[in-house]
């Protein structure tokens, strides 16, 4: 296992940020097209974003490993059968015809 202080130095290197807190630009395209693929159900293989100063060959394999990790990860498409029924207004009918029970029932007692 790996120290945590180390994790954070390979980490750093593999986001290509100076800084093991922030991701570099490599480090925010990966993450991006994550959220990317997982939120919005897509293939990121098909996305056609990439930063300024990023080769298209350095995207295509990034998208390659993002579409990898991702695979059986991704949310389902928006659709109606997801969503709650609408909310039906209490029946108060057993309540009503309780509650004029009782008030004949005290009726008759006095």
């Amino acid at each position: 296992m790996i120290p945590t202080f180390y994790s954070h130095i390979i980490w750093s290197k593999i986001l290509g940020s100076g800084n093991p807190s922030h991701a570099g630009v490599v480090g925010q395209f990966i993450i991006g097209g994550v959220y990317y693929a997982v939120f919005y159900n897509e293939d990121p293989r098909l996305n056609t974003y990439k930063p300024e100063g990023m080769s298209d060959e350095d995207a295509a394999f990034y998208r390659g490993i993002i579409n990898e990790v991702t695979q059986g990860r991704r949310l389902p498409p928006p659709s109606d059968k997801g969503k709650l029924p609408p909310k039906k207004k209490p029946d108060f009918s057993k309540e009503e015809g309780a509650l004029q029970a009782l008030k004949d029932a005290a009726k008759q007692k006095n």
